[in-house]
C-alpha cells in the first residue's frame, strides 16, 4: 500500500514547452509510468526553474521508484519555494523515513500532522514513534490513523499490540476482536483463541479435575481417573499434566503402545523432567534400551528421584548390579523439599531393597522395614505395603511374621494369587506342612490349572524348596508425581514462559490475583515467587509484543527461562 498519495496538480494553461512537459509528466504519473514522468520533469526544468508542485510530483516520481536520495533533493527544491507546505512536509517525512533519517522525519510528520489529518501519515509516525520507544505517542498514532481510515486493520493490529507492551491485556483482546469483525482471517485470530482458551480453562478450575483424576488414581479407580483427564484436556487439549496422567493409566494397565502415545503428545506440548522419566519407566516396561536415554534427558532437564530409580530398577533387570546399586544410592542420596512424605517413603523402600539385593547386606532389609511400618501406621488397610513386609520378613528369615502379613494382605485382598503362593513358600520355610498342603490345596481350587497342579507336585515330591517369593524390584509400582494446585499454576507458568507469553502473563495475572500464594508456608519460598513474580510482570509485556510480531518464529527470552527455571524448582519436579 502507497503510504503516499500523488499531489495532484492544478489544470496549467499555456502553450510553450514547458508546459507542454508538465502535461506530459503529469500524463505519465496518472499512468503510473514513473520514469517517463521524471524525464518529462527533468526536460521542462532545463527550460524554466519550475513550479513547487511540480517539484513536489517529481520527488513522488522518484520516492514511487525508490530512489529516496533525488526524491528528497526534488522536495527540498519544493519547500524552498513554499517551505509551510504541509503537503510537502507530508511527502517529505516519508522520504527521510525510508532514508532512516528518524528525528527528522518525526519532526516533518509531526508539524504535517497540525493541517494534515489523513490515515497514512499517523501510521508513520506511530511507527517512527515505536522505534523511539514513544510507545503512548505510538498507540494514539496508530489508533488515530484506524479512526482516519476504518480499512486500516494494521494500525488496529498494531494498537493491540503496543496495548500489550503496556501489560493491558483487556484493551489489546478487545481490539483483536474488533479487527477479527473486519477481517475475520487476520494472523491475531490465533492470538485471540488461545486466550480464550487460556482464560477458560482457568475460570472452569480445571486443575479441580486435575485434583480429582489423582485422587482416583490412588484409589485405584482407574477408569474414573481417566475421565476426569479427559475432561481437562477436552477444554485444553495441550494440557500436557493432563496428558501425563494419561500415559500413567494406560502403563497401570499395561496398555504400553496407549501409553507411548499419550507421553510423546506431551512431550510434542513441552518438555519437563517428569515428562522423560515416564517415558523411560515406559520403555523399561517393553525392555527398550531407549530408556536410559530417556532417565538421562529427564535428569539433565532437573535431577529427580523417578529417573534416579528408573534407571536402578531398568539396571538391576539387566543383571548390571554395580549400576543398579549406584542408582539406589541416587534415591537414597537426594534430598527432596516440596515432596509428599509417603511417596518419597515409597522410594526409599524400594531402593533400601535394592542397596539389600545389590549388596547382600540384611541391614538394608532392616532399614526398609522401618519405613513399611512407618507407612502402615497411617494406612493399615492397605494390601502391597502388607506383601513388602512379608516379603522383607521373609528375607530376614523371619517366617512367622512374613506369614501374618501375608494374611492380613490376603484378608485385605482375597483374590491375590499371589499372595496365596507366598503364604505356601513361607510355610515350608517354617517347616509347616500342614499349613503347606492346606494352602496348596486352596490354591488349587482358586487356580484350577496346570500351574497349581505344578506347585501341588512340587509338593508331593519335597520339591518345593526350588520356589522364591520373587523381589518387589521384579514388578515395582507406577510411579508418578502427584502435583498439587500452587505447583500447577507454576506449572503452567513456567510453560508458558517458553511457548507464548500470552499465556504465562495471564497465569501471573491469576496467581497474583487468587490466594494461591497463601498456600506456601515457606517464607523464604514465598518472598522467592513474589520477586519472580514481579521481574515476570516487567518483562514479560516486551516478549507478548515481540510473540505478536511473528507467533511461529517467537524464541523466548533466555535469561528469562533459566530464571523462571532456577526459582521454580524449588516447587517441586514442575520443569
Amino acid at each position: 500500500m502507497d503510504l503516499i498519495k500523488k499531489l495532484l496538480n492544478k489544470l496549467i494553461s499555456g502553450d510553450s514547452s514547458y508546459y507542454n512537459l508538465i502535461s506530459e509528466a503529469e500524463r505519465y504519473l496518472n499512468e503510473k509510468d514513473h520514469e517517463k514522468a521524471i524525464e518529462c520533469y527533468l526536460q521542462a526544468f532545463k527550460e524554466n526553474k519550475g513550479r513547487d508542485v511540480d517539484w513536489a510530483n517529481l520527488s513522488y516520481a522518484y520516492y514511487q521508484l525508490g530512489d529516496y536520495k533525488n526524491a528528497l533533493e526534488a522536495i527540498n527544491k519544493a519547500l524552498s519555494f513554499s517551505p509551510e507546505n504541509p503537503e510537502f512536509l507530508y511527502l517529505k517525512g516519508p522520504i527521510l523515513y525510508k532514508l532512516e533519517n528518524f528525528d527528522e522525519a518525526y519532526k516533518c510528520l509531526i508539524k504535517a500532522s497540525e493541517k494534515i489529518k489523513k490515515g497514512d501519515l499517523y501510521e508513520i509516525l506511530g511507527e517512527i514513534s515505536l522505534k523511539y520507544k514513544k510507545y503512548k505517542k505510538a498507540l494514539d498514532c496508530y489508533l488515530k490513523a484506524y479512526r482516519l481510515n476504518k480499512n486500516n486493520t494494521n494500525a488496529l493490529f498494531v494498537a493491540g499490540k503496543i496495548y500489550l507492551l503496556f501489560g493491558n491485556l483487556d484493551r489489546a483482546y478487545e481490539l483483536f476482536k474488533k479487527l477479527l469483525k473486519e477481517e475475520p482471517e487476520h494472523s491475531c485470530k490465533e492470538i485471540v483463541e488461545f486466550m480464550d482458551k487460556i482464560v477458560e480453562s482457568i475460570e472452569k478450575n480445571v486443575y479441580g479435575d486435575i485434583y480429582n483424576g489423582i485422587k482416583l488414581l490412588e484409589s485405584k479407580d482407574y477408569v474414573n481417573a481417566l475421565k476426569f483427564f479427559n475432561k481437562v484436556i477436552q477444554i485444553d487439549e495441550d494440557n500436557d499434566i493432563a496428558h501425563y496422567y494419561k500415559s500413567v493409566v494406560s502403563e497401570i494397565f499395561e496398555d504400553y503402545q496407549k501409553a507411548l502415545e499419550s507421553i510423546y503428545k506431551v512431550t510434542s506440548i513441552f518438555e519437563r523432567s517428569i515428562h522423560y522419566s515416564k517415558i523411560g519407566d515406559i520403555l523399561t516396561k517393553i525392555g527398550h534400551s531407549k530408556a536410559v536415554e530417556m532417565y538421562n534427558k529427564s535428569i539433565e532437564i532437573y535431577p529427580n528421584p523417578y529417573a534416579y530409580f528408573g534407571l536402578a530398577i531398568y539396571y538391576y533387570r539387566n543383571g548390571n548390579i554395580k549400576k543398579a546399586s549406584n542408582f539406589f544410592d541416587k534415591v537414597l542420596e537426594i534430598y527432596v523439599d516440596d515432596f509428599l512424605k509417603n511417596e518419597m517413603d515409597i522410594f526409599i523402600i524400594y531402593s533400601l531393597i535394592g542397596k539389600a539385593e545389590t549388596t547382600g547386606i540384611e541391614k538394608y532389609y532392616e532399614g526398609a522395614l522401618q519405613h513399611v511400618n512407618k507407612l502402615l501406621e497411617k494406612d493399615i488397610r492397605n494390601s502391597e505395603l502388607w506383601k513388602i513386609k512379608g516379603y522383607l520378613l521373609y528375607k530376614l528369615k523371619n517366617y512367622k511374621e512374613a506369614n501374618e502379613c501375608f494374611t492380613n494382605a490376603l484378608r485385605l485382598n482375597p483374590n491375590d494369587i499371589d499372595i496365596m503362593k507366598y503364604s505356601i513358600i513361607v510355610y515350608e520355610k517354617a517347616g509347616k506342612y500342614d499349613d503347606v498342603i492346606s494352602a496348596t490345596t486352596k490354591l488349587k481350587n482358586v487356580l484350577k490349572n496346570d500351574e497349581a497342579d505344578e506347585i501341588f507336585k512340587k509338593l508331593m515330591n519335597n520339591e518345593i524348596k526350588d520356589l522364591e517369593i520373587p523381589s518387589p524390584l521384579q514388578n515395582p509400582p507406577v510411579m508418578y508425581y502427584k502435583i498439587d494446585h500452587v505447583q500447577y499454576y507454576l506449572a503452567n507458568l513456567y510453560k508458558y514462559v517458553n511457548v507464548n507469553p500470552i499465556g504465562a502473563f495471564i497465569y501471573l495475572h491469576f496467581i497474583e490475583n487468587s490466594d494461591i500464594l497463601e498456600y506456601i508456608n515457606d517464607e523464604e519460598k514465598l518472598k522467592t515467587i513474589n520477586e519472580l513474580l514481579k521481574e515476570l510482570k516487567r518483562k514479560l509485556p516486551a516478549e507478548m509484543y515481540k510473540y505478536c510480531e511473528s507467533p511461529e518464529n517467537y524464541k523466548p527470552n533466555k535469561e528469562l527461562v533459566e530464571l523462571c527455571k532456577k526459582e521454580l524448582m524449588k516447587f517441586g519436579y514442575i520443569v
